[in-house]
């Protein structure tokens, strides 16, 4: 996401006056994108792997796809929501920096996780959840439903009765 949110502010000047930059710059830091990529990696997963624990557990209970994705979204929906609104602030607050690299890195990262927040988790996830259907949860659906084991307790001795 990097390339295709930062060009046109920085690169090529458009609207650069709001983050205080002079003009195009025809130059970005190489550092930038790799870091950019990384951070904005670890962040989509940790997103991407509460999302889907949740529709695991839905699904585990109900076997019905749909159901488990609307809960899935239901449930993480405002939790997603608030912890990219923090991120976005954040990291729109470096776009303001006097550092150049550090103006760059704020604006892309807000972007990216407002484009993955929103776009991906909360519209494209749902999609292929739906097309995928059950091939969502193949491994875990051929053998049928999920039953929890029974409860093993712990043998009562037995007693002798003994006749006197």
């Amino acid at each position: 996401s990097f390339p295709n949110d930062a060009l046109p502010i920085f690169q090529q000047g458009v609207g650069a006056g709001i983050f205080g930059v002079a003009g195009a710059t025809e130059a970005v830091y190489v550092v930038v994108p790799i870091t950019v990529f990384a951070v904005v990696y670890g962040l989509s997963m940790d997103y991407e792997v509460f999302l889907l624990s949740r529709m695991k557990e839905a699904f585990r209970r109900t076997r019905k796809n749909d159901a488990a994705t609307m809960e899935g979204i239901s449930l993480t929906a405002s939790v997603i929501t608030s912890a990219a609104a923090i991120m976005i602030i954040v990291f729109g607050m470096f776009a303001f920096s006097r550092v150049f690299a550090a103006k760059l890195m704020g604006f892309s990262l807000a972007v990216a996780v407002f484009l993955d927040a929103t776009l991906i988790r909360m519209v494209l996830v749902p999609a292929f959840m739906h097309i995928a259907g059950d091939w969502n949860w193949w491994p875990g659906i051929r053998g049928g439903p999920e039953v929890s084991p029974p409860r093993t307790s712990k043998p009562q001795p037995q007693r002798k009765i003994t006749s006197s």
